[in-house]
Formats: C-alpha cells, structure tokens, sequence
C-alpha cells in the first residue's frame, strides 16, 4: 500500500510540476492557472485521505470477519 501511495504521489507532483509550469502569460493568467493548480493539488489529497479512510475501514471489517 505505501509503495503504490507513493507512486501515486511522485505521478501527481510531476503532473503538477507540467501544470504550474509558467509560459510567458499576464499575471492574471498566471494567477488563475495558479488557482487551479491549488484547487487539483487539494482536491487530489482530499481523495487520497478518502481513499485510506475507506480501505481502513475495510480492512478492519475483514479482520472483524476472520474473528467469526
């Protein structure tokens, strides 16, 4: 499980890296781009905390299980 966390994270930040890469934009739309990225960036661990609250929940069911 921790290995594949942390290919999922090392995917992630050099997705991110590309992202917030700057091209030669306005401030505003390196603000907006910069918004966006923030928004990924949390939404992407957001779903990275749901996913190993619920895979934590269903090991501990199994092992309630193996009990019965």
């Amino acid at each position: 499980m921790k290995k594949i966390t942390v290919i999922i994270l090392i995917i992630f930040i050099a997705f991110a890296g590309t992202v917030y890469a700057e091209d030669d934009k306005s401030d505003n739309e390196t603000i907006s781009q910069e918004e966006k990225t923030d928004k990924m960036i949390n939404d992407f661990f957001n779903n990275i905390e749901k996913v190993i609250v619920d895979s934590t929940k269903k090991v501990a069911d199994e092992i309630k299980n193996l009990d019965k």
